[in-house]
């Protein structure tokens, strides 16, 4: 915002709160105002002819002598009085006018806002001075009714600032309203990270042990419902410590990965294939035949040996496959299919190794 220099044009603010005070001051003296402060409008009135303001900026609900009072009280002066006010009601207005104020600013207000209509009286005071004119106005509102007599400029400049706040306030709005809408966007976006933090594995993409129970329970309670079988794979790296201890975890990690692809292209989409621990995966199916687990063991090794000889790791990619295929009664559980095929996956393992 450009500063314009004032040279020696004097603002008496009058205003109970000592913060909102200093900051009306603070922004008028940017502008190289001279500004001067009354507690209330008592202190005002006493400060009016030693300061000689060219302009009061009042509160209008203070101890002592409140805004509106003040404003009858400088009628005589011909000092312009600006209502610097949380009320924005038509009788507030209207008592604004009977008064004798030339302004309303409501709060809180923009900064830039609010120095363009201090600059605005200040600049037609010249012009509110010549105008000596008194107009009439009959007004019915909220079953009252009002009679106003008041300068044709005072009820111009008055109804002009409450426009201008209207005008303002729809503004600010309208970037609230902007600023929601991203904030909306931006948690949107926040959530589904959190989503893919929480129900999946960074390393290898597929589903946690959070992810894989969330989604593996909903899909027992369709198999109970329909009758339907469903077959358990578990899956164990072997000699995953081997590999970190001797080329290094990033080794590790690249093993795991590849594994990862391997399980991930063999199952269909409604499978839920996930990685439940360091070096342990998991794949639940629904309306699996016995045969296929069989042939999917087949292929799991073919898909390992095929990797084992087309790469040039300095490992060997291994892992033990337990399978467990059953029809799942009204009490069977994610953790008890779990155990059953983990079972079978170790003795599998302890036989090869044996």
């Amino acid at each position: 915002m450009k500063t314009v220099i004032h040279k020696e044009i004097k603002i008496l603010i009058a205003e109970d709160s000592p913060t909102q005070a200093e900051r009306i001051k603070y922004v008028l003296e940017k502008q190289r105002y001279k500004v001067f402060i009354a507690r209330d409008g008592r202190q005002a009135i006493d400060m009016i002819d030693t300061v000689q303001p060219n302009l009061v900026i009042s509160d209008v609900v203070m101890p002592e002598m409140d805004g509106y009072e003040l404003c009858k009280k400088l009628k005589s002066k011909n000092i312009p009085v600006v209502l610097v006010t949380s009320l924005s009601s038509a009788e507030d207005i209207f008592k604004g006018l009977e008064s004798g104020a030339c302004h309303f600013i409501q709060k809180p207000f923009q900064e830039e806002f609010f120095i363009s209509r201090i600059d605005y009286i200040l600049a037609n005071e010249a012009l509110r001075k010549q105008s000596v004119s008194q107009f009439g106005i009959e007004l019915f509102l909220s079953g009252k009714k009002y009679f106003l007599t008041a300068e044709k400029l005072q009820i111009i400049d008055l109804l002009f600032s409450v426009y201008e706040s209207v005008i303002q306030k729809n503004t600010e709005l309208e970037e609230t309203n902007r600023k929601l809408v991203e904030a909306k966007a931006l948690l949107a976006k926040q959530a589904a990270e959190l989503h893919e933090i929480t129900l999946f594995d960074e390393l290898t993409g597929l589903r946690n042990r959070r992810g894989f129970f969330l989604i593996a329970e909903q899909q027992l309670k369709i198999a109970k419902r329909k009758k339907q079988p469903v077959l358990l794979i578990m899956i164990d790296v072997d000699g995953l410590k081997y590999i970190n201890d001797t080329y290094g975890h990033k080794e590790g990690d690249v093993m795991l990965k590849e594994l990862a692809a391997i399980i991930k292209k063999m199952f269909r989409e409604s499978d839920v294939v996930a990685r439940i621990g360091g070096d342990e995966f998991i794949v639940f199916s629904v309306e699996s035949e016995e045969n296929d687990a069989d042939d999917l063991e087949r292929r799991f090794q073919d898909n390992i040996d095929d990797f084992n000889s087309r790469t040039g790791y300095p490992f060997q990619l291994m892992a033990s496959i337990g399978k467990f295929f059953c029809k799942v009664g009204e009490n069977s559980t994610i953790d008890e299919l779990l155990d059953k095929a983990d079972k079978i996956m170790y003795e599998k393992k302890r036989m090869r190794n044996g």
